[in-house]
Parts: C-alpha cells; structure tokens; sequence
C-alpha cells in the first residue's frame, strides 16, 4: 500500500509519523515543496485531545516536555469598560483544573505537574518534526508541488507533480491526502471551497522580552489562580491568553 501527502507543514509531518506507525508495512511519501511560501509561523496552543494523540500514538510526551512549555488553562478576559484604555480591569474566565487521571511528569512536582496540553513554538516543533520524519524508515519525500491529479475510484489514484528541480512527473498511489491547509488542492478542484461571508482578518507576531508580571497587574474580577501552596496552583502565564475586545480579539501564547 502506498500513501501520498500532499503538503510540508505539520499536517504532513505529523500524518506521515501516524500512518508509517499504523501501517508499518505501507510505503508512505510526502510531497511538498521545502519553502512556506513567506507563511508565518509563531505558536501553536493545542487542545487536550490533541496532546493524548501526539503523546500516546507518536510518543512525544518526553520531547514536549523537554522542548516546549505546559498549557495549563484557557483564560479569558472580557474586559468591563471597552472604550478607556487605561481601564485595566477584567472579567476573567479560565478552566483551572489539573488532571487527576494521568502520571506526573518526571522531575515534575505539585498537582499541575501534569500538563493537560501544550504550549509549542512552531518554528522548533516544525523543525523537529521534519528530522523525525527524515529519521524514520518507510518515509520519503518528493520536493515539489502536486499541480493536477486524477482520483480514481476503487483504483490508484494519479498524482502530476512538478518537482523543485523542474522535473515532472506522475505518482501512482493508493491513498492520496490533502495536508495543503489553505491552498486546499483538492478541494479547490472539485468546488468544494465555499467562502464565508463578512471581513476576516488576522494579524501574527511575535513580542521579545514580554514582562509577565503586567498579567498580575490586571484589575481581575473573577477567580485567581490557587496561591502557592494550594491546590492546583500554577503560573498564570502558561495559559492560552484571549483578551476579548469590541469586534476584536488577541490570542496569546508564551513560546
């Protein structure tokens, strides 16, 4: 069995581990170019399921611990007088509840010593996933872009590629999986693409030397953290921050 996916950031990646993993026996090929196309890329706040998976079915837990910080909490602000700036006062919200079901980390202490999910640097974990790909037997990759294809039902499927160094050329395979994100190959093709209404916008960046304490300089209304000492206590600062404005919102993350 052969799989092909289409793309090289972290749905590629992160696919060809899972399925090398599932079906060791498979022949599983990756194809995308090896530049972003100019795309951002800052930080990642992935959700419990997420980390379960990457942890028990590709073993990460070690290197997220390692690499990247913990995820303790959502936090929300809604913040009371929207129209002064300097009005510092918040309504805050957030899931503060360690797990109680899973094993503490090593070296590890408190009841938070369990991460229910992560925090992660995109530009490491991008970058550590591709060697792990590289460094996984079954894998190979192809550098190019997928321009046409042919999805054959019951058959192989075709797969025209025009490879970095202009070669091009078709791919048999059996399985053929869309990692393309935005660009949405296969979707465009078949006009499956529907365009939501209304103005989006979303701006990425990233802030050196941030002061951690402006979070406990906040006006909150709502329930702090645990202190030091009690149950489930934990440092703010490793939450996923939403700071909810009028017709706006910041997400923010450390990295």
């Amino acid at each position: 069995m052969k799989i092909a996916l289409i793309g090289n950031g972290i749905l590629a990646n992160v696919g060809a581990l899972y399925y090398k993993k599932k079906f060791p026996n498979a022949e599983i090929l990756i194809i995308g170019p090896t530049d972003r196309g100019g795309l951002p890329v800052v930080g990642e706040s992935i959700i419990e399921i997420t980390s379960l998976f990457m942890e028990n079915q590709l073993g990460l837990a070690d290197y997220f611990m390692k690499n990247h910080l913990p995820k303790y909490a959502l936090t929300y602000y809604f913040k009371l007088n929207l129209d002064d700036p300097k009005d510092r006062t918040y309504s805050v919200h957030c899931n503060e509840k360690g797990t109680d079901d899973t094993k503490q980390l090593p070296g590890w202490k408190g009841p938070m010593a369990r991460p229910a999910s992560w925090l992660l640097n995109r530009e490491v974990f991008d970058r550590d996933i591709i060697k792990m790909v590289n460094d996984t037997k079954g894998i190979t990759r192809m550098v190019g872009v997928v321009n046409d294809f042919d999805l054959n039902s019951g058959k192989q499927h075709r797969l025209h590629v025009k490879e970095e160094n202009g070669k091009e050329s078709d791919v048999m395979v059996d399985w053929a999986i869309d990692c393309t994100g935005r660009n949405q190959i296969f979707a465009r093709k078949k006009n499956l693409v529907v365009k939501p209404e209304g103005q989006r916008d979303c701006f990425w960046f990233r802030v050196e030397g941030f002061d951690r304490d402006l979070l406990k300089k906040i006006n909150a209304l709502g329930p702090m953290p645990p202190a030091e000492g009690e149950p489930y206590h934990y440092d703010r600062y490793y939450s996923t921050h939403h700071f909810l404005g009028k017709g706006f919102w910041i997400w923010m993350i450390p990295m």
